[in-house]
């Protein structure tokens, strides 16, 4: 049929051969393994650095969570609308603080329990004003719910960290496509 035939061992030798080639391969030297860990590592670093700077936008925006909502006094709310206000010259500081009795009151008509809205997120808070059509009663705090769902976070430090990544990759590559 013209099928090559290949005894046993032939095919074991083969086998071998890449077993060891890959084990060859696999032998990273002490610089890659160096580049690879500092690669890690910094990358970790901003992780770190990038949860910090969205917690403190998060801080920042805290009035818009369900939790601060329910849970906060009456005299605390001006001190929270005030750091959504400040930065955001279309919001009204007087708009949200009137908005939010009646959000609650929305809350409560829809029959949503307390422990159930405190786990809630801004997405599902935003999701909640679309189902019940509520973009007319509480426009501000809809307008702002908008403005933090759709902030841009700069991600050229982790660009960097993948590109570096990628040479390293590439370099293991280099090495590997070498000792075989």
């Amino acid at each position: 049929m013209g099928i090559p035939c290949c005894n046993k061992n032939c095919q074991q030798e083969g086998n071998y051969a890449r077993r060891e080639g890959c084990r060859r391969a696999a032998d990273f030297g002490p610089r890659t393994e160096k580049s690879m860990f500092e690669c890690i590592d910094r990358l970790q670093q901003e992780i770190n650095t990038r949860c910090e700077v969205m917690e403190c936008i998060s801080d920042g925006f805290a009035v818009l969570e369900c939790s601060n909502l329910i849970e906060t006094s009456e005299t605390e709310l001006p001190t929270f609308v005030h750091s959504v206000v400040e930065n955001y010259n279309h919001l009204s500081a007087d708009g949200i603080l009137t908005e939010i009795p009646g959000l609650k009151r929305f809350l409560k008509a829809a029959k949503v329990r307390k422990e159930e809205c405190l786990g809630w997120t801004s997405l599902i808070s935003f999701e909640f004003v679309a189902e019940y059509e509520l973009f007319d009663s509480v426009p501000n705090h809809t307008l702002a719910l908008g403005f933090f769902l759709t902030l841009c976070f700069s991600v050229a430090s982790c660009e960097r960290n993948f590109w570096k990544l990628k040479l390293v990759k590439n370099d293991l590559r280099s090495t590997i496509s070498m000792t075989l």
